[in-house]
């Protein structure tokens, strides 16, 4: 779009923090929700497919980890910070940049 437009999904919600990947998007909501939608190749939105969304929804594997803290997106992968200041990513790891061994 050339303009900027509602999102309305994220209408009525507060919103304590948007990530962007290079094409998928992360919303962290004041309750420590975390929303997503964009591209999946990679399951970098933590969803149990690699298919798109094109509304944001929220993580059913991170509802455990609520409230979330931080959320940060890059190029195919993700990561949250838990309350518990544990971090856990997801998502390519063609550089080792998730912190985890390759395999």
């Amino acid at each position: 779009a050339e303009t900027f437009t509602r999102v309305p999904e994220l209408m009525g919600r507060s919103i304590r923090q948007i990530a962007c990947g290079e094409c998928h998007t992360l919303v962290l909501t004041s309750e420590g929700t975390v929303l997503v939608c964009g591209w999946n190749r990679w399951g970098q939105l933590a969803l149990p497919d690699r298919e798109e969304r094109h509304v944001f929804q929220a993580v059913p594997a991170l509802l455990p980890l609520s409230p979330v803290k931080h959320v940060a997106a890059g190029v195919g992968f993700s990561a949250i910070v838990a309350t518990d200041g544990d971090v856990y990513a997801f998502g390519v790891n063609l550089a080792g940049q998730l912190g985890q061994r390759m395999t």
